[in-house]
C-alpha cells in the first residue's frame, strides 16, 4: 500500500473471462498449490490498465473447483511482468488511455504472501470492494457527463448561424436544459450512494440505482452533445467524439445496465431468474 500511495506501483482488477462476465461462477482460471507456491493457469479478458508499467494485477481465480464460487474463489496479487504471464492489448472503441488487455496465465508461479484475504475467501473481498468500485464508477460517469454538458453549452453560445448563437434556438436550448437536469439528478444519486458507503451503511440498493442512472445519463448526454456540435462533434479532432466513444462502455463496465436492473428488482422483492 505505501508503494501504491507513493505512485511506485499501480493496481488493476481482473475478474472477467471469455466465458465468465456477469456470471462470476463460470470462472475457470485456477490456482493450485505446488510446494510453497501457487501455480496459476487460465485466461482473463477486459483487464483495464493491466499492461501499465509497474502494475500489480488483483486477480480472482478458483482455488476450490468443487465448491460453490462463493466458497471457492481466491484473490492473488500478480506482477504484470511475472514469467508465464502474457498480455495482449485489445483494440477498443473507446477508453484507450490506460489500455484494456487479454491475459493468459501459463504456469504462473506466485509466493504464498500474494494471497489476499485468505484461501477461498475471494468472494468476501469482491463484495467488500464492490460498493466502493461502483461509487467511483458513478463519480466518473457524472464528471464525464458534466464535461459533455460544458462542451455543448459553450459551443451553443459560441456557434452562430443565421446571425445568432445556436443556443438561442429553442430546439438546442431545451436539449441543453434536459442534459443539465439529468446530470444534476445523476450527481445527487451518486452523492447519496457515496455517503451511505462512506458511513458503512448498507448501500446496495442506492449504489446499484446510481450505477444504472449515471451510466445511462452519460450515454444519453454524449449522444445529445454530439447532436449539438453536429459535424464538429463527429470529428475526432474534438473531445465530443471521444466522449461519444467512451460513454458507450459506461453501461457495460462494472456491471451492465441489465444486471443492475435485475439486482434492483430483486431488492424490491421481485425474484428474477
Amino acid at each position: 500500500l505505501p508503494k501504491l500511495i507513493d505512485g511506485k506501483i499501480k493496481l488493476s482488477i481482473s475478474m472477467s473471462e471469455p466465458d465468465a462476465g456477469s456470471d462470476i461462477g463460470a470462472m475457470r482460471t485456477n490456482a493450485v498449490r505446488d510446494g510453497n507456491q501457487w501455480v496459476i493457469n487460465g485466461q482473463k479478458i477486459w483487464a483495464s490498465t493491466a499492461g501499465a508499467p509497474n502494475n500489480v494485477i488483483s486477480l480472482y481465480v478458483k482455488t476450490d473447483p468443487k465448491a460453490h464460487y462463493r466458497q471457492g474463489l481466491s484473490l492473488f496479487l500478480v506482477d504484470n511482468d511475472t514469467p508465464g504471464l502474457k498480455l495482449r492489448k485489445l483494440d477498443m472503441l473507446g477508453r484507450r488511455a490506460t489500455g484494456t488487455y487479454e491475459l493468459t496465465f501459463d504456469n504462473v508461479r506466485v509466493p504464498p504472501d500474494r494471497l489476499i484475504g485468505g484461501e477461498n475467501k475471494g468472494w468476501d473481498v469482491v463484495m467488500s470492494g464492490l460498493a466502493v468500485e461502483r461509487a467511483a464508477s458513478c463519480a466518473g460517469n457524472v464528471g464525464a457527463a458534466q464535461g459533455v454538458v460544458d462542451l455543448a453549452l459553450q459551443y451553443a453560445k459560441d456557434r452562430k448561424q443565421f446571425g445568432r448563437p445556436i443556443g438561442a434556438n429553442q430546439a438546442i436550448a431545451h436539449m441543453l436544459a434536459d442534459m443539465a437536469t439529468e446530470v444534476e439528478a445523476a450527481r445527487t444519486l451518486m452523492w447519496r450512494a457515496a455517503w451511505l458507503v462512506s458511513t458503512g451503511k448498507d448501500a446496495l440498493r442506492e449504489i446499484t440505482m446510481a450505477k444504472l442512472f449515471t451510466s445511462e445519463t452519460y450515454v444519453k448526454v454524449a449522444n445529445l452533445g454530439m447532436q449539438v456540435l453536429a459535424a464538429f462533434g463527429y470529428c475526432e479532432e474534438f473531445d465530443m467524439a471521444r466522449h461519444y466513444r467512451d460513454a458507450r462502455a459506461a453501461t457495460i463496465a462494472a456491471g451492465t445496465s441489465q444486471i443492475q436492473r435485475n439486482l434492483i428488482a430483486n431488492l424490491m422483492g421481485l425474484k428474477m431468474q
